[in-house]
C-alpha cells in the first residue's frame, strides 16, 4: 500500500523502520493497521507491538508482547465501558 512521504522526513529508517516489516516482504504493520484497525487506537497498537516483537535492537520479545498486552486489556476495559 502507496503511503503519501512527509517532505520533512525524507530517512528511510524513521519511514520504513526493518523491526516493523517480516523479512523478504514488502508489506508493514503500518499497511495492516490501515486496513484493519484504522478506527481502534487500542488494537493498531497492540499489533504494532506484536509485528515487531523481538526484532528491535533495544526491546525485547517479552517487553513488546506485554506491551501488546497491555494494549489489548485497554481494548477490552474500553469496549466494555462504551459498549456493554
Amino acid at each position: 500500500m502507496a503511503r503519501p512521504q512527509d517532505s520533512l522526513v525524507s530517512d528511510a529508517k524513521v519511514i520504513n523502520p526493518d523491526h516493523y516489516r517480516p523479512e523478504n516482504s514488502t508489506i508493514e504493520a503500518v499497511d495492516v493497521i490501515g486496513v484493519f484497525f484504522v478506527d481502534d487506537a487500542h488494537l493498531s497498537h497492540a499489533f504494532k507491538y506484536m509485528s515487531r516483537a523481538g526484532k528491535k535492537d533495544d526491546n525485547d520479545y517479552t517487553q513488546d508482547i506485554e506491551k501488546a498486552i497491555w494494549w489489548l486489556q485497554r481494548a477490552v476495559k474500553h469496549h466494555d465501558e462504551n459498549y456493554s
